[in-house]
């Protein structure tokens, strides 16, 4: 296959359903979420083309498929998922692909610590489809998941200045300088700031970019009802303090070519960070930011030590994320999850791909001419055209999942 040539939605799902056969893993085929929802637009254009079937928001024929192997009494679980931002399932059921068939020979059955290890192929079918980051509601479903007492309303709303820049209206106003005007913007605000207001999560534009919803959205109640049964063995209730899970959700664009960031989220303990930086290195972690810190994160490091990430290295916080909200629903300690973020081009390049798919969608419609340039282009963004990207993202992946599902004496829950 040339590097031009991806997988379609269900040449992919076949494929991995295929390689989880060919190498002893069970399976299992869950319905996804409904799309229909009252918490935004369908689709659509509000100044554009009317409303179609083409833009109705159902993917038919998906499902979300899981993959397990190892023993029900197993004391740990480890977990990869793909696709929560829809295009980024390109890249994503790629490396499931490979780690299907390079886990065949790890220690699932070691006595003082058991394993399985599931495989979750398309969280978001209908973003994979469309080559959207979103659902069919334009909602960001990693902005979505709020905790008891949150608020969605509470999220920010972009200024006129900002949400003007990000979210163009007219035929061709997407071209108009975007990069100069937003560096600009970033020179006049300061980088981090704007980084923050455009990609932490708003609730003032359903059409516009990092929506998080005014509401749960379906794969909220999805989680809640099927999350705890995919995770545990059998037996096992979402209350047991004494399974371990750990948990790499796989996404790209953010970071430096080829580069890979363990982002962790507020909740996990701190047992868990230490473990992940003994087993994977300080440099690759970045912790969540303390509680009573503010977006700069911590202090920098002094001294000669070895290089270890900080929570000011995340350039954005993002509000509403899955995996603060799969650590709130276990038991403290016995959830471990990583955002798996690997690095493809700089932030602009990213933003400019996101910004002309968004506009070409709710402008000109699914299927349209402008609508696949805009989507193609932001697939390769997520998924880079490049034998080296691929080739490296490949390798730290595949020795990340293996170090994990190594036994080691610090996995008991909570240690």
């Amino acid at each position: 296959m040339s590097l031009r040539e991806t997988l379609s939605y269900s040449t992919s799902r076949e494929r991995f359903r295929q390689q989880a056969e060919e190498h002893g893993w069970q399976l299992a085929a869950l319905e996804p979420p409904s799309s229909s929802s009252a918490d935004g637009p369908a689709d659509g254009p509000a100044d554009g083309p009317a409303d179609g079937p083409a833009n109705s928001g159902e993917t038919s024929g998906a499902s979300i498929d899981v993959a397990c192997r190892g023993p029900d009494d197993a004391s740990r679980t480890l977990v990869v998922t793909a696709g929560l931002h829809g295009v980024e399932g390109y890249f994503g059921s790629s490396l499931l692909l490979d780690w299907l068939r390079a886990a065949e020979g790890l220690p699932t059955q070691a006595t003082a610590s058991p394993l399985r290890l599931l495989a979750v192929h398309c969280l978001n079918p209908f973003g994979y489809v469309h080559r959207r980051r979103t659902n069919a509601q334009n909602i960001d479903l990693n902005r979505n998941f709020m905790l008891r007492g949150e608020r969605y309303t509470d999220a920010p709303r972009f200024d006129a200045e900002l949400d003007a820049l990000m979210h163009p209206t007219g035929p061709d106003a997407w071209r108009t300088f975007f990069r100069l005007r937003l560096a600009w913007m970033a020179a006049r605000r300061g980088p981090k700031r704007v980084q923050q207001a455009i990609a932490g999560g708003q609730a003032g534009n359903p059409r516009g970019l990092f929506f998080g919803g005014l509401s749960p959205s379906p794969f909220v109640a999805w989680c809640e009802q099927h999350w705890p049964r995919i995770v545990l063995p059998p037996g096992v209730g979402p209350r047991d303090s004494n399974h371990q899970i750990t948990h790499f959700d796989l996404h790209s664009g953010l970071g430096a070519f080829g580069s890979l960031k363990l982002l962790l989220q507020p909740g996990i303990d701190p047992a868990g960070v230490q473990w992940m930086r003994s087993r994977f290195g300080g440099a690759m972690v970045v912790p969540p930011p303390p509680a009573d810190a503010g977006p700069k994160g911590t202090a920098r490091p002094t001294g000669r030590a070895r290089p270890t990430a900080r929570a000011g290295d995340l350039p954005y916080q993002a509000r509403g994320t899955w995996g603060r909200w799969l650590q709130n629903r276990f038991p403290h300690g016995c959830y471990r999850y990583a955002c798996a973020e690997f690095g493809t081009y700089n932030a602009l390049h990213v933003l400019a791909a996101l910004r002309q798919e968004n506009f070409a969608w709710h402008h000109y419609g699914a299927g349209s001419a402008e609508h696949e340039r805009a989507a193609d282009r932001l697939r390769d963004t997520f998924y880079p055209p490049s034998t080296r990207w691929r080739a490296t993202v490949r390798a730290k992946f595949l020795s990340l999942a293996t170090a994990a599902a190594h036994p080691a004496a610090d996995d008991t829950p909570g240690k």
